[in-house]
């Protein structure tokens, strides 16, 4: 039911419906960006933060990591 709600706030949000079409708002501030972190919001800045993940993987380790994250 959360997710449901998060997808209906995102399309409120940025979305409109005009003359039965829907079409996407110009830019709106503070709008939630990912339901699954919903403090990443849309401020005059853009994102207000972002990180690159590099990990390490094969499928016979047992054990897979992120050997590096920069915000």
């Amino acid at each position: 039911m959360n997710t449901f709600k998060d997808m209906v706030r995102i399309f409120v949000e940025q979305c409109e419906i005009d003359g039965g079409k829907v079409k996407i708002r110009k830019r709106q501030w503070k709008a939630l960006v990912n339901p699954s972190d919903p403090d990443a919001l849309i401020d005059n800045k853009e994102l207000r933060y972002q990180v690159q993940i590099s990990e390490t993987y094969k499928p016979e380790n047992p054990v897979q990591m992120i050997i590096a994250a920069r915000p």
